[in-house]
């Protein structure tokens, strides 16, 4: 019984192999970058949603704008010549 591959199956493993040489150089060079790619995405997102949907569970990661102090408020100019809104009128 004398078995001779077809062409199709000396073809299907060449593909094979070329898939798996081609998995080994990417796991050689590119697979640690990617992972930690993914690692930083992932990292980002659960951030993302902590911060924005942190006000619904309570738990204050980004104070209000209010309370910053970054509104601005209009404070009238006690001297024409002052240029600190608030902090020189007297």
């Amino acid at each position: 019984m004398n078995f001779k591959p077809s062409l199709e199956e000396i073809a299907q493993k060449l593909r094979a192999m070329v898939h798996a040489v081609g998995e080994i150089i990417y796991g050689m060079t590119v697979y640690e970058m990617v992972r930690d790619l993914r690692k930083g995405r992932a990292h980002r997102e659960h951030l993302f949603i902590l911060i924005t949907m942190g006000d619904l569970l309570g738990v204050p990661i980004l104070p209000p704008y209010y309370a910053c102090g970054c509104c601005p408020t209009p404070c009238p100019r006690s001297r024409p010549g002052a240029t600190a809104c608030c902090a020189s009128a007297t």
